[in-house]
């Protein structure tokens, strides 16, 4: 399994990466607007980057109520 992630990490870009890195202080779901705060030092598009993480199969999105999707690792 290490090895999956590993080369799972290898295949993003310097900012997805980045962005996975903050989000590991993330114990359970979290909102984009957590997401971009823990993030809040970096100068990205804290959605799109979470979009890229979704498509990788690193970040999972789970539907919210009123438009107020949430993700995990």
């Amino acid at each position: 399994m290490q090895r999956v992630i590993a080369w799972s990490l290898d295949q993003l870009d310097p900012d997805p990466a980045r962005l996975l890195a903050a989000l590991t202080v993330f114990s359970g779901s979290f909102s984009a607007e957590a997401a971009a705060a823990v993030a809040s030092e970096e100068s990205f598009d804290t959605l799109l980057l979470l979009d890229d993480l979704i498509a990788h199969s690193l970040v999972h999105r789970h539907a919210g109520s009123d438009d107020d999707d949430r993700f995990s690792l």
